[in-house]
Protein backbone atom coordinates (compact mmCIF):
# COMPACT_ATOMS: atom_id res chain seq x y z
CA UNK A 1 0.00 0.00 0.00
CA UNK A 2 2.57 2.40 0.68
CA UNK A 3 4.38 1.40 -2.74
CA UNK A 4 1.20 2.50 -4.33
CA UNK A 5 0.82 6.21 -2.08
CA UNK A 6 4.38 7.06 -3.25
CA UNK A 7 4.17 6.65 -7.01
CA UNK A 8 1.18 8.29 -6.79
CA UNK A 9 3.03 11.20 -5.16
CA UNK A 10 5.62 11.30 -7.74
CA UNK A 11 2.92 10.71 -10.64
CA UNK A 12 1.27 14.38 -9.05
CA UNK A 13 4.32 16.39 -9.05
CA UNK A 14 6.25 15.85 -12.15
CA UNK A 15 3.37 18.26 -14.12
CA UNK A 16 4.72 20.95 -11.86
CA UNK A 17 8.17 20.96 -12.36
CA UNK A 18 8.72 23.09 -15.99
CA UNK A 19 6.04 25.72 -14.21
CA UNK A 20 8.72 26.10 -11.67
CA UNK A 21 11.73 26.17 -14.05
CA UNK A 22 10.59 28.78 -16.74
CA UNK A 23 10.84 32.86 -16.29
CA UNK A 24 10.03 35.67 -18.29
CA UNK A 25 9.98 35.39 -21.88
CA UNK A 26 9.92 39.07 -22.82
CA UNK A 27 13.63 40.57 -23.59
CA UNK A 28 14.18 44.12 -21.61
CA UNK A 29 15.10 45.68 -23.92
CA UNK A 30 16.68 45.73 -27.81
CA UNK A 31 20.64 44.57 -27.66
CA UNK A 32 23.13 46.89 -26.54
CA UNK A 33 25.90 47.32 -28.85
CA UNK A 34 28.64 44.35 -28.99
CA UNK A 35 31.01 46.40 -31.37
CA UNK A 36 33.44 49.22 -30.73
CA UNK A 37 33.23 51.94 -33.88
CA UNK A 38 36.37 53.26 -35.41
CA UNK A 39 35.95 56.56 -33.50
CA UNK A 40 36.56 54.40 -30.35
CA UNK A 41 39.12 52.18 -31.57
CA UNK A 42 41.28 55.48 -32.86
CA UNK A 43 39.21 58.48 -32.79
CA UNK A 44 39.89 60.45 -36.06
CA UNK A 45 39.50 63.60 -37.21
CA UNK A 46 37.70 64.13 -40.83
CA UNK A 47 39.42 66.51 -43.45
CA UNK A 48 37.71 67.85 -46.15
CA UNK A 49 39.03 70.80 -47.56
CA UNK A 50 42.76 72.44 -48.04
CA UNK A 51 44.22 74.31 -46.81
CA UNK A 52 44.09 72.55 -43.12
CA UNK A 53 46.62 73.35 -40.35
CA UNK A 54 46.55 70.44 -37.44
CA UNK A 55 48.06 72.11 -34.08
CA UNK A 56 46.89 68.95 -32.05
CA UNK A 57 48.31 65.48 -31.64
CA UNK A 58 46.29 63.05 -33.00
CA UNK A 59 45.04 61.12 -35.77
CA UNK A 60 43.18 62.43 -39.25
CA UNK A 61 42.15 61.15 -42.35
CA UNK A 62 40.97 62.60 -45.73
CA UNK A 63 37.38 62.19 -46.95
CA UNK A 64 37.79 62.59 -50.63
CA UNK A 65 40.14 63.95 -53.33
CA UNK A 66 41.36 67.74 -52.62
CA UNK A 67 42.72 69.89 -54.62
CA UNK A 68 44.19 73.50 -54.52
CA UNK A 69 43.14 76.65 -55.61
CA UNK A 70 44.53 79.12 -58.20
CA UNK A 71 45.82 81.06 -54.99
CA UNK A 72 48.74 78.29 -53.94
CA UNK A 73 49.88 77.13 -50.77
CA UNK A 74 50.05 74.23 -49.02
CA UNK A 75 47.52 71.33 -48.72
CA UNK A 76 47.77 70.32 -44.96
CA UNK A 77 50.22 71.80 -42.69
CA UNK A 78 51.00 70.08 -39.92
CA UNK A 79 52.57 71.75 -36.68
CA UNK A 80 52.03 69.42 -33.52
CA UNK A 81 54.05 66.34 -32.75
CA UNK A 82 53.05 62.53 -32.46
CA UNK A 83 50.25 62.95 -35.46
CA UNK A 84 49.48 60.94 -38.08
CA UNK A 85 47.71 61.64 -41.64
CA UNK A 86 45.69 59.43 -43.79
CA UNK A 87 44.79 60.02 -47.22
CA UNK A 88 42.74 57.37 -47.28
CA UNK A 89 43.46 56.34 -50.98
CA UNK A 90 42.65 60.19 -51.81
CA UNK A 91 44.69 62.42 -53.44
CA UNK A 92 45.91 65.97 -52.99
CA UNK A 93 46.60 67.77 -55.90
CA UNK A 94 47.61 71.28 -57.08
CA UNK A 95 46.98 72.80 -60.09
CA UNK A 96 48.71 76.62 -62.02
CA UNK A 97 48.56 79.29 -58.98
CA UNK A 98 47.98 82.91 -60.53
CA UNK A 99 50.67 85.05 -60.89
CA UNK A 100 52.32 85.91 -57.08
CA UNK A 101 50.03 82.88 -56.08
CA UNK A 102 52.29 81.07 -52.87
CA UNK A 103 54.02 77.93 -54.09
CA UNK A 104 53.50 74.97 -51.13
CA UNK A 105 53.33 71.73 -50.34
CA UNK A 106 50.71 68.92 -50.49
CA UNK A 107 51.81 68.35 -46.97
CA UNK A 108 53.99 70.71 -45.39
CA UNK A 109 55.57 70.23 -41.96
CA UNK A 110 57.27 73.64 -41.90
CA UNK A 111 59.05 73.59 -38.44
CA UNK A 112 60.89 71.07 -36.13
CA UNK A 113 57.96 67.96 -35.10
CA UNK A 114 58.43 64.34 -34.21
CA UNK A 115 56.74 61.24 -34.45
CA UNK A 116 54.53 62.01 -38.09
CA UNK A 117 52.75 59.76 -40.00
CA UNK A 118 51.89 60.38 -43.26
CA UNK A 119 50.49 57.33 -45.52
CA UNK A 120 47.62 56.12 -48.16
CA UNK A 121 47.32 58.70 -51.03
CA UNK A 122 48.97 60.51 -53.85
CA UNK A 123 50.56 63.97 -53.80
CA UNK A 124 50.93 65.70 -56.93
CA UNK A 125 51.50 68.86 -58.75
CA UNK A 126 52.27 70.76 -55.77
CA UNK A 127 55.12 73.57 -56.51
CA UNK A 128 57.41 73.21 -53.54
CA UNK A 129 57.22 69.49 -52.64
CA UNK A 130 54.73 66.49 -52.53
CA UNK A 131 55.51 66.21 -49.01
CA UNK A 132 58.12 68.57 -47.38
CA UNK A 133 58.77 66.62 -43.88
CA UNK A 134 62.42 67.55 -43.60
CA UNK A 135 62.20 68.74 -40.24
CA UNK A 136 59.75 65.71 -39.25
CA UNK A 137 62.48 63.89 -36.63
CA UNK A 138 61.98 60.14 -36.52
CA UNK A 139 58.58 60.22 -38.90
CA UNK A 140 57.40 57.99 -41.47
CA UNK A 141 55.94 57.76 -45.40
CA UNK A 142 54.10 54.79 -45.96
CA UNK A 143 52.14 53.72 -49.54
CA UNK A 144 52.27 57.30 -51.16
CA UNK A 145 52.93 57.74 -54.90
CA UNK A 146 54.56 61.95 -55.96
CA UNK A 147 54.28 62.62 -59.24
CA UNK A 148 55.04 65.87 -61.00
CA UNK A 149 55.92 68.27 -58.14
CA UNK A 150 58.08 71.04 -58.52
CA UNK A 151 60.57 69.83 -55.40
CA UNK A 152 61.30 67.02 -53.94
CA UNK A 153 58.20 64.06 -54.26
CA UNK A 154 58.79 62.73 -50.91
CA UNK A 155 61.54 64.50 -48.25
CA UNK A 156 61.92 62.70 -44.41
CA UNK A 157 63.91 64.41 -41.92
CA UNK A 158 66.88 62.71 -39.57
CA UNK A 159 65.59 59.34 -38.30
CA UNK A 160 62.98 58.78 -40.38
CA UNK A 161 61.74 55.54 -42.20
CA UNK A 162 59.75 55.47 -46.00
CA UNK A 163 58.30 52.15 -46.58
CA UNK A 164 56.54 51.37 -50.45
CA UNK A 165 56.47 54.46 -51.60
CA UNK A 166 56.65 55.83 -55.93
CA UNK A 167 58.14 58.90 -56.80
CA UNK A 168 58.04 59.94 -60.13
CA UNK A 169 58.75 63.05 -62.60
CA UNK A 170 59.20 65.51 -59.74
CA UNK A 171 61.18 68.63 -60.12
CA UNK A 172 63.55 67.78 -57.59
CA UNK A 173 64.63 64.10 -55.53
CA UNK A 174 62.19 61.68 -55.75
CA UNK A 175 63.03 60.81 -52.28
CA UNK A 176 65.24 63.35 -49.99
CA UNK A 177 66.15 61.57 -46.53
CA UNK A 178 68.30 63.30 -43.67
CA UNK A 179 70.71 61.09 -41.41
CA UNK A 180 69.99 57.75 -40.03
CA UNK A 181 67.12 57.41 -42.27
CA UNK A 182 65.33 53.82 -44.11
CA UNK A 183 64.24 53.48 -47.36
CA UNK A 184 62.35 50.44 -48.26
CA UNK A 185 60.89 48.79 -51.51
CA UNK A 186 60.37 52.56 -53.26
CA UNK A 187 60.51 52.91 -57.22
CA UNK A 188 61.74 56.48 -58.48
CA UNK A 189 61.79 57.22 -61.97
CA UNK A 190 62.31 60.13 -63.84
CA UNK A 191 63.08 62.91 -61.37
CA UNK A 192 64.93 65.90 -62.21
CA UNK A 193 67.79 65.70 -59.40
CA UNK A 194 68.51 62.58 -57.64
CA UNK A 195 66.24 59.56 -57.50
CA UNK A 196 67.08 59.07 -53.99
CA UNK A 197 69.39 60.92 -51.67
CA UNK A 198 70.10 60.40 -48.17
CA UNK A 199 72.59 61.97 -45.87
CA UNK A 200 74.48 59.71 -43.33
CA UNK A 201 73.72 56.87 -41.59
CA UNK A 202 71.09 55.36 -44.11
CA UNK A 203 69.57 52.41 -45.43
CA UNK A 204 68.14 52.43 -48.81
CA UNK A 205 66.82 48.68 -49.30
CA UNK A 206 65.21 46.70 -52.48
CA UNK A 207 64.40 49.61 -54.13
CA UNK A 208 64.74 50.94 -57.98
CA UNK A 209 65.70 53.64 -59.31
CA UNK A 210 66.11 54.76 -62.96
CA UNK A 211 65.87 57.98 -65.64
CA UNK A 212 66.44 60.12 -62.81
CA UNK A 213 68.90 63.33 -64.11
CA UNK A 214 71.48 63.05 -61.51
CA UNK A 215 72.73 59.71 -59.65
CA UNK A 216 70.12 56.91 -59.29
CA UNK A 217 70.73 56.64 -55.71
CA UNK A 218 73.03 58.73 -53.51
CA UNK A 219 73.81 58.21 -49.64
CA UNK A 220 76.00 59.84 -47.31
CA UNK A 221 79.13 58.51 -45.14
CA UNK A 222 78.23 55.23 -43.16
CA UNK A 223 75.46 54.09 -45.36
CA UNK A 224 73.86 51.08 -46.70
CA UNK A 225 72.68 50.28 -50.36
CA UNK A 226 71.27 47.00 -50.29
CA UNK A 227 69.39 44.94 -53.20
CA UNK A 228 68.93 48.20 -55.51
CA UNK A 229 68.91 48.52 -59.19
CA UNK A 230 69.76 51.73 -61.14
CA UNK A 231 69.14 52.39 -64.58
CA UNK A 232 69.72 54.58 -67.73
CA UNK A 233 70.28 57.69 -64.78
CA UNK A 234 72.13 60.95 -65.95
CA UNK A 235 74.82 60.51 -64.02
CA UNK A 236 75.92 57.59 -61.53
CA UNK A 237 74.02 54.76 -61.10
CA UNK A 238 74.42 54.49 -57.29
CA UNK A 239 76.87 56.77 -54.95
CA UNK A 240 78.23 56.62 -51.73
CA UNK A 241 80.04 58.82 -49.34
CA UNK A 242 82.91 56.98 -47.06
CA UNK A 243 82.59 53.90 -44.94
CA UNK A 244 79.09 52.57 -46.81
CA UNK A 245 78.32 48.67 -47.77
CA UNK A 246 76.62 47.98 -51.20
CA UNK A 247 75.47 44.54 -51.59
CA UNK A 248 73.41 42.86 -54.37
CA UNK A 249 73.13 45.58 -56.79
CA UNK A 250 72.77 45.94 -60.10
CA UNK A 251 73.45 49.40 -62.12
CA UNK A 252 73.31 49.65 -66.42
CA UNK A 253 72.76 52.10 -68.72
CA UNK A 254 74.11 54.84 -66.53
CA UNK A 255 75.74 57.82 -68.10
CA UNK A 256 78.49 57.40 -65.96
CA UNK A 257 79.50 55.14 -63.24
CA UNK A 258 77.33 52.30 -62.33
CA UNK A 259 79.08 52.40 -58.72
CA UNK A 260 80.62 54.93 -57.42
CA UNK A 261 82.16 54.72 -53.81
CA UNK A 262 84.34 56.81 -51.77
CA UNK A 263 86.97 55.55 -49.56
CA UNK A 264 86.93 52.43 -47.00
CA UNK A 265 83.55 51.46 -48.68
CA UNK A 266 82.46 47.42 -49.45
CA UNK A 267 81.19 46.38 -52.43
CA UNK A 268 79.55 42.81 -52.48
CA UNK A 269 77.74 40.77 -55.29
CA UNK A 270 77.18 43.50 -57.12
CA UNK A 271 76.85 44.15 -61.27
CA UNK A 272 77.60 46.80 -63.27
CA UNK A 273 76.45 46.72 -67.49
CA UNK A 274 77.13 49.14 -70.36
CA UNK A 275 77.50 52.13 -67.94
CA UNK A 276 79.78 54.93 -69.63
CA UNK A 277 82.16 55.30 -67.53
CA UNK A 278 84.46 57.96 -68.04
CA UNK A 279 88.09 58.12 -68.99
CA UNK A 280 89.85 57.79 -65.73
CA UNK A 281 86.33 56.34 -64.14
CA UNK A 282 84.73 52.60 -64.29
CA UNK A 283 81.77 50.79 -63.85
CA UNK A 284 82.65 50.34 -60.59
CA UNK A 285 84.74 53.01 -59.25
CA UNK A 286 85.50 52.97 -55.35
CA UNK A 287 88.26 55.62 -53.64
CA UNK A 288 91.17 54.19 -50.69
CA UNK A 289 90.92 51.19 -48.81
CA UNK A 290 87.94 49.44 -50.10
CA UNK A 291 87.04 46.11 -50.75
CA UNK A 292 85.43 44.79 -53.95
CA UNK A 293 84.01 41.43 -53.53
CA UNK A 294 82.30 38.71 -56.30
CA UNK A 295 81.25 41.74 -58.31
CA UNK A 296 81.02 41.92 -62.12
CA UNK A 297 81.77 44.94 -64.77
CA UNK A 298 80.69 44.23 -68.03
CA UNK A 299 80.56 46.71 -71.28
CA UNK A 300 81.70 49.96 -69.82
CA UNK A 301 81.76 52.30 -72.58
CA UNK A 302 84.29 55.04 -71.87
CA UNK A 303 86.68 53.66 -68.96
CA UNK A 304 87.56 50.69 -67.08
CA UNK A 305 85.61 47.53 -65.26
CA UNK A 306 87.27 48.40 -61.75
CA UNK A 307 88.97 51.21 -60.90
CA UNK A 308 90.60 51.99 -56.61
CA UNK A 309 92.22 53.92 -55.00
CA UNK A 310 95.27 52.74 -52.91
CA UNK A 311 95.23 49.78 -50.32
CA UNK A 312 91.93 48.40 -51.93
CA UNK A 313 91.38 44.53 -52.45
CA UNK A 314 89.83 43.68 -55.51
CA UNK A 315 89.12 39.61 -54.83
CA UNK A 316 86.67 37.07 -57.18
CA UNK A 317 85.68 39.63 -59.77
CA UNK A 318 84.67 39.17 -63.44
CA UNK A 319 85.39 42.22 -66.20
CA UNK A 320 84.79 41.82 -69.50
CA UNK A 321 84.77 43.86 -72.76
CA UNK A 322 85.25 47.49 -71.22
CA UNK A 323 86.94 50.08 -73.13
CA UNK A 324 89.98 50.01 -71.30
CA UNK A 325 91.12 48.18 -68.78
CA UNK A 326 89.27 45.43 -66.90
CA UNK A 327 90.27 46.02 -63.68
CA UNK A 328 93.00 49.19 -62.73
CA UNK A 329 93.91 49.01 -59.13
CA UNK A 330 95.99 51.73 -56.99
CA UNK A 331 99.38 51.32 -55.39
CA UNK A 332 99.20 48.29 -52.41
CA UNK A 333 96.58 47.00 -53.80
CA UNK A 334 95.26 43.10 -53.72
CA UNK A 335 93.81 41.58 -57.08
CA UNK A 336 92.99 38.12 -56.41
CA UNK A 337 90.65 35.42 -58.27
CA UNK A 338 89.70 37.42 -60.46
CA UNK A 339 88.65 37.00 -64.30
CA UNK A 340 89.23 39.40 -67.19
CA UNK A 341 88.82 39.12 -70.44
CA UNK A 342 88.11 40.99 -74.11
CA UNK A 343 88.69 44.29 -72.04
CA UNK A 344 90.27 47.02 -74.77
CA UNK A 345 92.87 47.67 -72.95
CA UNK A 346 94.87 45.49 -70.18
CA UNK A 347 93.20 42.84 -68.83
CA UNK A 348 94.92 43.96 -65.42
CA UNK A 349 96.98 46.66 -64.31
CA UNK A 350 98.34 47.48 -61.00
CA UNK A 351 100.20 50.35 -59.78
CA UNK A 352 103.37 50.19 -57.12
CA UNK A 353 103.43 47.28 -55.04
CA UNK A 354 100.52 45.31 -55.57
CA UNK A 355 100.03 41.61 -55.41
CA UNK A 356 97.88 40.32 -58.46
CA UNK A 357 97.12 36.35 -57.40
CA UNK A 358 95.52 33.49 -58.94
CA UNK A 359 93.88 35.19 -61.68
CA UNK A 360 93.01 34.34 -65.53
CA UNK A 361 93.49 36.84 -67.84
CA UNK A 362 92.34 36.07 -72.11
CA UNK A 363 91.70 37.87 -75.28
CA UNK A 364 92.52 41.27 -73.73
CA UNK A 365 94.12 43.69 -76.32
CA UNK A 366 96.91 44.84 -74.45
CA UNK A 367 99.20 42.71 -71.79
CA UNK A 368 97.12 40.27 -69.69
CA UNK A 369 98.57 41.66 -66.50
CA UNK A 370 100.35 44.69 -66.57
CA UNK A 371 102.22 45.80 -63.29
CA UNK A 372 104.52 48.88 -61.87
CA UNK A 373 107.35 48.22 -60.05
CA UNK A 374 107.24 46.36 -56.90
CA UNK A 375 104.48 43.80 -57.93
CA UNK A 376 103.96 40.23 -57.27
CA UNK A 377 102.35 38.36 -60.06
CA UNK A 378 101.44 34.52 -58.97
CA UNK A 379 99.94 31.63 -59.94
CA UNK A 380 98.09 33.80 -62.80
CA UNK A 381 96.58 32.33 -66.05
CA UNK A 382 97.40 34.66 -68.92
CA UNK A 383 96.59 33.69 -72.63
CA UNK A 384 95.61 35.19 -76.20
CA UNK A 385 96.35 38.92 -75.04
CA UNK A 386 96.79 41.38 -77.90
CA UNK A 387 100.81 41.73 -76.28
CA UNK A 388 102.51 40.43 -73.45
CA UNK A 389 100.50 37.33 -71.38
CA UNK A 390 102.53 39.35 -68.24
CA UNK A 391 104.46 42.78 -68.68
CA UNK A 392 106.23 43.67 -65.26
CA UNK A 393 108.36 46.92 -64.64
CA UNK A 394 111.19 46.65 -62.04
CA UNK A 395 111.61 44.93 -58.74
CA UNK A 396 108.97 42.69 -59.72
CA UNK A 397 108.48 38.93 -58.77
CA UNK A 398 106.25 36.31 -61.28
CA UNK A 399 105.92 33.08 -59.78
CA UNK A 400 103.97 29.97 -60.58
CA UNK A 401 101.93 31.44 -63.74
CA UNK A 402 101.06 30.25 -67.22
CA UNK A 403 100.90 32.10 -70.31
CA UNK A 404 100.28 30.55 -73.77
CA UNK A 405 99.58 32.11 -77.00
CA UNK A 406 99.99 35.83 -76.38
CA UNK A 407 100.85 38.27 -79.52
CA UNK A 408 104.07 39.29 -77.92
CA UNK A 409 105.89 37.35 -75.47
CA UNK A 410 104.48 35.36 -72.80
CA UNK A 411 106.17 37.41 -69.92
CA UNK A 412 108.38 40.12 -70.36
CA UNK A 413 110.08 41.76 -67.59
CA UNK A 414 112.62 44.83 -66.61
CA UNK A 415 115.67 45.01 -64.56
CA UNK A 416 115.47 43.51 -61.16
CA UNK A 417 112.87 41.32 -61.45
CA UNK A 418 112.60 37.82 -60.17
CA UNK A 419 110.77 34.99 -63.10
CA UNK A 420 110.24 31.75 -61.65
CA UNK A 421 107.95 28.21 -61.89
CA UNK A 422 106.78 29.52 -64.71
CA UNK A 423 105.33 27.97 -68.44
CA UNK A 424 105.45 29.96 -71.43
CA UNK A 425 104.42 28.28 -74.18
CA UNK A 426 103.07 29.19 -77.94
CA UNK A 427 103.49 32.97 -77.71
CA UNK A 428 104.34 34.92 -81.02
CA UNK A 429 107.36 36.35 -79.70
CA UNK A 430 109.64 35.33 -76.36
CA UNK A 431 109.00 32.65 -74.16
CA UNK A 432 110.41 35.21 -71.36
CA UNK A 433 112.10 38.06 -72.48
CA UNK A 434 114.08 40.36 -70.01
CA UNK A 435 114.99 43.45 -70.72
CA UNK A 436 117.34 45.73 -68.65
CA UNK A 437 119.80 43.97 -65.77
CA UNK A 438 119.80 42.32 -62.35
CA UNK A 439 117.11 39.85 -63.42
CA UNK A 440 116.66 36.14 -61.90
CA UNK A 441 115.21 33.88 -63.86
CA UNK A 442 114.98 30.38 -62.72
CA UNK A 443 112.98 27.44 -62.75
CA UNK A 444 110.74 27.98 -65.87
CA UNK A 445 109.80 25.75 -68.80
CA UNK A 446 108.95 27.39 -72.37
CA UNK A 447 108.03 25.65 -74.83
CA UNK A 448 107.00 26.27 -78.57
CA UNK A 449 107.80 29.88 -78.87
CA UNK A 450 108.05 31.94 -82.31
CA UNK A 451 110.92 33.72 -80.77
CA UNK A 452 113.57 32.48 -77.98
CA UNK A 453 112.71 30.13 -75.11
CA UNK A 454 114.63 33.08 -73.15
CA UNK A 455 115.42 36.24 -74.80
CA UNK A 456 117.82 38.64 -73.15
CA UNK A 457 118.37 42.20 -74.36
CA UNK A 458 122.05 41.83 -74.26
CA UNK A 459 125.23 39.72 -72.81
CA UNK A 460 126.49 39.69 -69.19
CA UNK A 461 124.33 42.27 -67.73
CA UNK A 462 123.88 40.54 -64.38
CA UNK A 463 121.48 38.09 -64.93
CA UNK A 464 121.10 35.09 -63.81
CA UNK A 465 119.20 32.50 -65.86
CA UNK A 466 119.43 28.95 -64.59
CA UNK A 467 117.56 26.09 -64.20
CA UNK A 468 115.36 26.60 -66.43
CA UNK A 469 114.25 24.27 -69.31
CA UNK A 470 114.00 25.32 -72.95
CA UNK A 471 112.60 22.96 -75.90
CA UNK A 472 111.15 23.69 -79.68
CA UNK A 473 111.52 27.62 -79.49
CA UNK A 474 111.58 28.72 -83.21
CA UNK A 475 114.20 31.49 -82.72
CA UNK A 476 116.40 29.27 -80.29
CA UNK A 477 115.82 28.29 -76.83
CA UNK A 478 118.16 30.55 -75.37
CA UNK A 479 118.67 34.12 -76.79
CA UNK A 480 122.10 35.70 -76.45
CA UNK A 481 123.58 32.94 -75.82
CA UNK A 482 127.14 33.10 -77.02
CA UNK A 483 129.81 34.75 -74.65
CA UNK A 484 127.14 35.34 -72.19
CA UNK A 485 127.88 34.77 -68.95
CA UNK A 486 124.29 35.20 -67.47
CA UNK A 487 123.74 31.92 -68.68
CA UNK A 488 124.21 28.85 -66.19
CA UNK A 489 125.56 26.66 -68.69
CA UNK A 490 122.93 24.63 -71.14
CA UNK A 491 123.06 20.30 -70.86
CA UNK A 492 121.35 17.52 -71.03
CA UNK A 493 120.14 16.17 -67.68
CA UNK A 494 122.34 12.88 -68.20
CA UNK A 495 125.26 15.20 -68.91
CA UNK A 496 124.69 17.75 -66.28
CA UNK A 497 127.50 18.51 -63.77
CA UNK A 498 126.45 21.97 -62.61
CA UNK A 499 123.26 22.88 -60.61
CA UNK A 500 122.47 25.31 -61.90
CA UNK A 501 122.38 24.45 -65.88
CA UNK A 502 119.71 25.34 -67.93
CA UNK A 503 118.22 22.35 -70.02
Amino acid sequence: MKTILRALLLWTAVPLLPLLAQGPLTPPGPPAPSMKTLDQIEPRTPISSVPYTITNAGSYYITSNLFSGIFGGNGVIIKADNVTLDLNGFSLSAGPILFGGLPGAGVNVPSPQQNISIRNGTVSGWRLAGVQASAANNSRLDHLRAAGNGGAGLAIGNGGTVNFCVSSANGGEGILAGNDTSITECPVAGNHLDGIKTLGGGLVNRCTASGNTNAGVLVGDGSSVRGCTARTNGSDGISTGAGCTVANCAAADNNAVGILLSSNCTVTACNAFNNQGGFILGGIDCGDGCVVRDCTSTGTAVGVGFITGEACSVIGCTARNNNLSGIFVGQGSTVKNCVVSENHAAGIYAAFYCTVSGCTARTNDFDGVQVSPGNLVENCACSESGLDGIGADPGCTVSGCVVARNGRDGIEVAGNCIVTRNHSSDNTGNGIKAVGQANRIEDNQVFGNQGNGIGVDGANLANAIIKNKARFNVSGDYGNLSGNTDYAPVATPATAVNPFSNF
